[in-house]
């Protein structure tokens, strides 16, 4: 494989983001620059999403990118709402009751992918973490993973009324979510927006720290 130098292009603020990630990240960080578009858009992602500058998860052992369509896609084909990230050790894909994570952990060592329970007057005892729906074990490219849906926002947090893609990637946990519109609260997904968000998943990009000469991926690289 040749070597090729990537720096950021100025106005690619996902890019900039991503680099600026992995400048400070000891899990490989990968750049969700293959969002689906809607029909006929041919706009790069960073002209189809603003990008979020704030972490939203602590530390140099996780990472989570946060991204706003700039126009609503009726059609649903277009997420409106993305987030990506990895940690820093794999996620255990097993599962209990049809939900994952299987046994309790801290929220931001799955990415954020917990919601909470909302407490009612006169309620006592703990707020129970909400886990996501395991609809399905799938591939990620070569890789097992798993597809979630995550309950509707409030109750499921930042990834509110998602679809999320798990895996794991060289001793590295990964997540992808997307919120379409249409989504809704059904309890299953479309094939087709199942099979969009694993097609994304399976070509994230590594990300290159700036200046950072970095090996031209191959086909098995991105999967």
């Amino acid at each position: 494989m040749a070597a090729t130098a990537h720096p950021p292009k100025a106005n690619d603020a996902l890019a900039q983001r991503c680099a600026s990630i992995a400048e400070r990240s000891r899990v490989p960080v990968l750049c969700p620059d293959g969002i689906p578009a809607a029909r006929g858009d041919r706009r790069p992602v960073p002209g189809r999403f603003r990008v979020r500058p704030k972490d939203l998860v602590a530390g140099d052992c996780a990472y989570l990118i946060e991204l706003h369509a700039r126009r609503a896609d009726r059609s649903g084909r277009e997420p409106y709402h993305v987030l990506a990230g990895g940690r820093c050790f794999p996620s255990e894909l097993t599962t209990r009751d049809g939900r994952w994570p299987r046994r309790g952990v801290d929220d931001d060592a799955v990415l954020r992918l917990l919601g909470r329970a909302t407490l009612r007057p006169g309620d006592d005892g703990p707020i129970e973490p909400v886990r996501p729906r395991v609809v399905d074990r799938v591939r990620v490219g070569d890789r097992p993973g798993l597809l979630l849906r995550v309950a509707p926002f409030p109750r499921g947090g930042i990834h509110g009324g998602h679809l999320a893609g798990v895996w794991n990637r060289d001793g590295a946990g990964y997540v992808l979510s997307f919120h379409n519109h249409g989504l809704g609260a059904r309890p299953a997904p479309d094939e087709r927006r199942a099979r969009d968000l694993l097609a994304a998943a399976s070509k994230l990009s590594n990300a290159a720290r700036t200046g950072e000469v970095v090996a031209e991926p191959s086909r098995d690289d991105v999967r």
